[in-house]
């Protein structure tokens, strides 16, 4: 059926739909940019030192998020996990999942696809 001959409410929902998965994308594709540059520069340059500070040590990053406190190495050590764990399960030829998910191109491209290109 073409979308022309879909019912006014039908071709709304439709529409509604869209707009709603647009900005939607537009952020998973953001987060997954930023995401991959932070791994990169904790496994470039944060790791060796990261390695040397004990696990109950307080890490004081003022980051200015209301409600955030203050965590230990022993927190955000397997939220680093997580994070280097997604990007390879994301990205890497040989994840486990990365056969069911397209590369880091692929998604920029369908970011690019959605949003276009100066909004992601």
């Amino acid at each position: 059926m073409a979308f022309a001959d879909l019912t006014p409410q039908q071709q709304e929902d439709i529409k509604e739909f869209f707009r709603d998965l647009r900005p939607a994308i537009g952020d998973v594709v953001r987060a997954l940019r930023i995401m991959e540059s932070l791994v990169v520069i904790y496994n470039q340059n944060v790791a060796p030192v990261w390695a040397t500070v004990v696990n109950g040590d307080l890490i004081d990053d003022a980051n200015g998020l209301a409600d955030s406190g203050t965590m230990t190495k022993a927190d955000w050590t397997p939220i680093i996990a997580w994070a280097n764990n997604l990007q390879a399960e994301l990205y890497d030829a040989g994840g486990v999942s990365s056969v069911n998910w397209p590369d880091a191109n692929t998604l920029d491209e369908y970011g690019t696809l959605a949003v276009g290109p100066t909004n992601i």
